[in-house]
């Protein structure tokens, strides 16, 4: 099950209840903001926790990182979230982020807001050596 199809059925019952800051339709432009495709790659664990190595999401034009990488965490469960972040917010340090093969400081992460077709790759760090 892909996490569109995931996060499509989450809001569906939150715009429902007045939510529509996230509005997410199959393949369609919601009505009331342009859709725009993110293709999402995870490397190491994360893939093996989220059991995909890739994915797409439809969300809104200028989504910040944060908010995609939160929306990632919901949709696949609480073990990619112990993954991904330290605390609630705060992305751990053994995680690389990058947008379009740029690598992202996390104490930057905030500022950085997602274009149609962007590519968000997260790594974990990988052991290994000589």
């Amino acid at each position: 099950m892909s996490m569109f199809y995931i996060i499509k059925k989450r809001y569906a019952r939150e715009r429902q209840n007045g939510n529509k800051d996230i509005d997410i339709q199959s393949g369609a432009e919601p009505a009331d903001r342009t859709a725009q495709k993110i293709n999402i790659r995870l490397f190491g664990s994360l893939g093996e926790t989220a059991e995909k190595s890739r994915d797409e999401a439809r969300l809104p034009d200028g989504l910040a990182l944060p908010r995609l990488l939160a929306e990632l965490a919901d949709a696949y469960g609480e073990r990619f979230r112990a993954e991904l972040f330290e605390g609630p917010d705060r992305i751990r340090n053994d995680v690389t982020v990058s947008v379009n093969g740029t690598i992202i400081w996390h104490e930057n992460a905030a500022d950085i807001t997602l274009n149609p077709g962007d590519e968000v790759a997260l790594f974990p760090i990988f052991p290994g050596g000589g």
